[in-house]
């Protein structure tokens, strides 16, 4: 019977071995999707705003019983 070991961390996990020192020495992320993207075949448009997010969530937390 064969056997496989897990496999090894992508490499840049090096970028965080400091991490718990020093937690500003990971890199900072990087910035929000402006305009359109392409994701799996299809063009997107980044159209959402704090205002609609707002509404829902109010929604949400409104209409809940």
């Amino acid at each position: 019977m064969a056997t496989a070991t897990y496999p090894p961390p992508p490499p840049y996990y090096r970028l965080y071995k400091d991490y718990l020192q020093d937690p500003k020495s990971a890199p900072e992320p990087p910035p929000p999707i402006e305009g359109t993207y392409i994701c799996f075949g299809g063009n997107y448009t980044v159209t959402l705003s704090l205002s609609f997010i707002s509404i829902q969530y109010a929604r949400a937390c409104l209409f809940v019983r």
